[in-house]
């Protein structure tokens, strides 16, 4: 299941006779335990995915720090025309006593992808990892749709103030910082030279 996850394999791979001949020059054995269907691929990684996911909600659930929190972003495929919202939570793992992190959901959105949507498909994250009463701080850009987000949040999460626990993203106020300085400095020059020219005529 990781080979054709993280190498994003097609599932007919199972069923090439090259490959079996590796795993059994590695154990005879192996013969019986073998998947010999491509059918067999989306059963095996959706299991996976279960038991990774039941490990991960414990881990989240045993936490040494009271809340878990979340970065948050939204893009658009221009090739695709569809949006796409990430959903990362960061948490103290107890067994390592260190910062971990975590992706728990990467969702399409078609269509509209407002504030109000988002803040619903972040709830039911939430709700699906059982996680409302250890939900933190949350780290997200400057769009106007993330404070409908976290009003709306706010609304179904007790003692969330939307303004206190909302961080936000220092690498998108850099990019907006340098734009401005590069951008608005040409479009300042260039009506400047327009008065110089006004002058002049």
């Amino acid at each position: 299941a990781r080979l054709l996850a993280v190498r994003n394999i097609a599932h007919t791979f199972i069923e090439y006779p090259e490959f079996h001949a590796v795993i059994l020059s590695c154990n005879y054995m192996a013969r019986d335990v073998l998947l010999s269907s491509r059918r067999a691929g989306p059963k095996l990684l959706k299991k996976t995915f279960a038991q990774h996911k039941q490990g991960l909600v414990k881990k989240l659930h045993n936490s040494l720090s009271s809340m878990v929190h979340f970065t948050i972003d939204m893009w658009t495929s221009s090739e695709q025309k569809a949006a796409y919202q990430a959903i990362v939570v960061h948490f103290v793992d107890a067994e390592t006593r260190g910062v971990a992190q975590a992706l728990l959901s990467l969702r399409e959105f078609k269509g509209s992808h407002n504030g109000k949507l988002q803040a619903k498909a972040f709830l039911e994250v939430v709700e699906e990892y059982d996680l409302r009463g250890k939900v933190g701080y949350f780290t997200m850009d400057n769009h106007d749709a993330n404070d409908t987000m976290l009003d709306d949040i706010a609304k179904e999460i007790d003692g969330l103030d939307p303004v206190a626990r909302r961080l936000r993203c220092s690498g998108h106020i850099m990019n907006l910082i340098v734009q401005a300085f590069l951008f608005r400095s040409k479009a300042k020059k260039i009506q400047e030279d327009e008065r110089e020219g006004i002058d002049e005529a």
